[in-house]
């Protein structure tokens, strides 16, 4: 209900935006607009609702997209989306009348519908004519296409029951869906107040209370009319304040029994200092001290900190410890000396992207410069697959590729299996449930190029 009115996205689908009707108008040009002012782009690592739905993220659609649920707002209607394609709602029979037959199909709720050139269209109190121009679909038959509401799915069911569907999946028949009944409360008030439109309501508020199997308010004024009561979990005003009357009561003879323990403590102390008498310091003199120093006999004993370091100190794990250190400083140094020794190399790459993110796999590394090399890009990559769980591997099919040295002529073999670590495997699963794109690409010291 809040999309822009037009959606634009950059060549490469890294960039996007919305713009409104009356700024194309300021634009001029027919098939390519030219405008005087400078529109800001959003990063598609920056989801939106928008952007989900054109990117086709199912995940990203169910998680930033609010559905809303409209009551009694569906006509029986026909609407032109593509050419010869029609989306159909609530049309029990449709009937086509070609020039060579006729033809009754019968209709639905929700579906698309491929009609042929020179047809027309008949249903109900509707009529389409016959389309000349821009004709496509030659063919005699009429095809029918069942789409998903996967909004509607998304909310009752888990995701794996929907993994291999995705938004703009459609059906030759009809799918049987079952969900649990939505009770709704409607009251009228029309008495109270006078609207001219229809409220909507939350799909997934409604999704969670019928889950629930409770009852969906529609609108609030029931509630304060009294026409529906509360749970009886729930407690009243009279309820509340008794409870919180005698939790304050409580709590108050609790302060009483504390303060009167310390006032006895108190007064008892006073008596005690009141009946002890004066004390005679010269009545009993104490003797006189002596001060009369003493040699400490010597001893061969060693001192405690030694002791401890001679009776309770083992120096083998310090030993272990150090040669765990330095054996893991001198695996990290290889680590990052083969690496960057690695860096300058020529390497055939594979760059698999689908708009938000982009991951590079090396395919072979070459020994030359690119000037040696005379590679043929494939023509189609299929059969992509991730196997293996800790030594994880990607598994790929490429047509007509091929690696060739100039000079001696001899062909680098293309493995099938590449390996690649867990987390690039995870990543790749993820996107393999999405649209995307797969390019061979050549880097040479940090370059990288496309192979044509």
């Amino acid at each position: 209900m809040d999309l822009p009115e037009y959606f634009t996205v950059t060549s490469n689908n890294q960039y996007y935006n919305h713009i409104s009707y009356s700024r194309i108008r300021s634009c001029t040009g027919k098939s390519t607009l030219y405008c005087s002012y400078s529109l800001p782009l959003v990063s598609t690592v920056s989801t939106s609702c928008i952007s989900s739905l054109y990117f086709n993220s199912k995940q990203d659609v169910h998680e930033h997209c609010d559905f809303r649920f409209l009551m009694n707002v569906i006509k029986p209607t026909v609407e032109e989306i593509y050419d010869n394609t029609l989306l159909v709602y609530k049309m029990n029979t449709l009937a086509f009348e070609c020039p060579n037959k006729h033809k009754i199909v019968k209709g639905g709720n929700f579906c698309f519908i491929q009609i042929p050139c020179m047809c027309s269209l008949s249903a109900d109190y509707l009529y389409i004519p016959k389309k000349i121009k821009k004709c496509t679909n030659y063919k005699d038959t009429v095809t029918v296409l069942h789409p998903i509401n996967l909004a509607l799915i998304q909310h009752f069911f888990d995701s794996d029951t929907y993994s291999s569907i995705l938004g703009d999946t459609t059906f030759t028949k009809q799918i049987n869906i079952q969900i649990p009944s939505i009770n709704i409360f409607s009251h009228s008030f029309s008495n109270i107040i006078a609207q001219d439109h229809n409220l909507h309501l939350s799909l997934k508020r409604i999704a969670q209370a019928t889950l629930k199997q409770k009852t969906v308010l529609y609108p609030s004024q029931n509630l304060i009319n009294g026409d529906i009561s509360m749970d009886d979990s729930w407690l009243d005003l009279n309820t509340i304040l008794i409870i919180s009357s005698l939790c304050v009561s409580a709590l108050l003879v609790i302060a009483c029994i504390v303060l009167f323990n310390k006032i006895r403590i108190l007064t008892a102390t006073l008596l005690l200092l009141q009946k002890i008498p004066r004390s005679q310091s010269l009545s009993n003199p104490s003797p006189l001290p002596s001060f009369i120093y003493k040699h400490l006999a010597t001893t061969t004993e060693s001192s405690h900190v030694q002791s401890i370091f001679n009776t309770h100190c083992n120096p083998w794990p310090f030993v272990a410890l150090s040669f765990t250190m330095t054996l893991a400083l001198v695996i990290v140094s290889i680590y990052f000396f083969k690496k960057l020794s690695n860096r300058n190399h020529t390497k055939v790459v594979l760059e698999i992207t689908n708009g938000l993110s982009c991951i590079t796999i090396p395919i072979v590394t070459l020994s030359l410069c690119p000037s040696d090399w005379d590679i043929t890009a494939p023509n189609c990559i299929q059969n992509m697959k991730i196997s293996g769980t800790f030594c994880t591997r990607l598994h790929a099919e490429f047509g007509n590729f091929s690696i060739i040295n100039i000079n001696t002529k001899p062909e680098v073999p293309i493995p099938e299996d590449i390996s690649i670590n867990p987390y690039t495997a995870r990543r790749l699963k993820k996107m393999f449930g999405t649209p995307f794109f797969c390019h061979v690409l050549i880097t040479h010291h940090n370059y990288f190029t496309r192979i044509k």
